[in-house]
């Protein structure tokens, strides 16, 4: 019989549990510059998202705080010093009195089997939920259950099933039950959440498998995208909370975040947090420019000043003919494609990069199903690529419809 385990937390005063997800914390090369600290730009403001969370936690009297899953990028890829940084604020945080429950997600294990171990169970002071939890919430009826990612779909529903069985029981007894909020918290791939604008997810799990005379209330991890995943009546709405930031174009116009569940707002108990309203975080752009005089307004315009410095820019021209000499002084962080031709990445005036792809087309799009492959295998410059030519090819309904 599998694992479970029960446990009584108390929220405090403020009665209010913090949520966020995907930090995928990385040493990312594109758009990113040395710093003094020994690892690049972009870690650094990955780095600076996570204490902003923490802190916004610490301003706010939330004592629990719950990490959906995926706090590293690359399983087989982890610098020490990446680790140590990541490692170290969380712990900082802990000893400031946060209680950190980390979710296992797919990127959290070494292998891609759901026995691997995970160095997120390295972090002192931290609560690794690696086993299906149900939390008991001191002073009130509602429950807070939790469990991590699977790569078996029929492990993740056999112990859904059990964690069900559990928390019905106890909840059975509680007078006004229809009036609590129990609350599933966990890192699934489900049918119908959107990755990006365009894809859905056709496999492996339908929403269904939750139960909703249990939990009346589900968010997860995963999906970079937030998102509400929208059931059929008889089934409760999945909350996908959705990354703190923006990691590559593929989460361009995400937005981008954190939640806050209120336990005295009743049943509208829900609050989402932009973090650029903590904060100046760097996001992905695109700019398309067909005519000189765009991207001279382009250039001009007051409300970009900021964004040039700070945002990573990719910036398309449709003609061979246009001169983007100026706005390429302007730019901090760009790369640079034209119509027809390969990717020239911004740190190099004079080196091209050819897209080299090993596999056929099947094979890509079973790497493009399968979200996690593309992550961890393929270069950033061909998984671009690829993503933004699959999605026009399934738009077209010539492959993936």
């Amino acid at each position: 019989m599998l694992n479970l385990r029960e446990e009584c937390i108390d929220l405090g005063k403020s009665y209010k549990v913090l949520l966020f997800t995907d930090l995928h914390a990385h040493e990312y090369r594109p758009f990113s510059k040395p710093t003094s600290e020994g690892v690049g730009s972009r870690f650094l403001c990955t780095l600076k998202v996570l204490n902003t969370i923490f802190q916004y936690a610490i301003d706010n009297q939330i004592q629990h705080v719950f990490f959906l899953g995926d706090l590293f990028h690359h399983r087989t890829v982890l610098y020490s010093i990446i680790f140590d940084k990541i490692a170290g604020a969380i712990e900082e945080a802990a000893n400031n009195g946060l209680h950190l429950h980390f979710i296992l997600g797919n990127h959290d294990f070494i292998f891609s089997n759901d026995a691997s171990p995970s160095l997120i169970r390295k972090i002192k002071g931290i609560d690794v939920i690696d086993t299906p939890t149900l939390f008991g919430l001191r002073n009130l009826d509602d429950k807070l259950a939790a469990m991590k990612f699977y790569f078996s779909p029929e492990s993740m529903i056999e112990e859904l099933i059990l964690l069900d069985n559990l928390t019905k029981d106890r909840v059975k007894h509680i007078p006004n039950n229809s009036e609590c909020n129990h609350t599933l918290l966990g890192h699934f791939e489900l049918i119908g959440a959107k990755v990006g604008d365009e894809y859905v997810l056709r496999e492996p799990v339908s929403p269904e498998v939750f139960n909703p005379t249990i939990f009346n209330h589900i968010f997860s991890g995963h999906i970079h995208k937030a998102q509400v995943l929208h059931t059929t009546e008889q089934h409760k709405q999945v909350n996908y909370v959705g990354t703190p930031l923006q990691h590559t174009f593929n989460d361009e116009n995400n937005q981008f975040g954190f939640a806050v569940l209120d336990y005295t707002k009743g049943s509208q108990f829900t609050n989402y947090i932009p973090l650029n309203t903590l904060g100046d975080f760097p996001v992905f752009r695109t700019e398309t420019f067909s005519t000189q005089e765009q991207i001279k307004a382009f250039c001009t315009r007051p409300e970009n000043k900021v964004s040039f410095g700070r945002d990573y820019f990719r910036i398309r021209g449709t003609s061979q003919d246009l001169k983007f000499e100026p706005l390429f002084k302007k730019l901090t962080n760009y790369r640079y494609e034209n119509q027809n031709e390969v990717l020239q990445p911004s740190d190099s005036d004079s080196t091209s990069t050819e897209l080299k792809f090993n596999l056929d087309i099947n094979n890509y799009v079973d790497l493009y199903i399968q979200e996690q492959k593309i992550h961890e295998d393929m270069d950033w410059v061909e998984k671009d690529k690829l993503l933004e030519f699959l999605d026009k090819v399934r738009v077209k309904g010539n492959i993936l419809q």
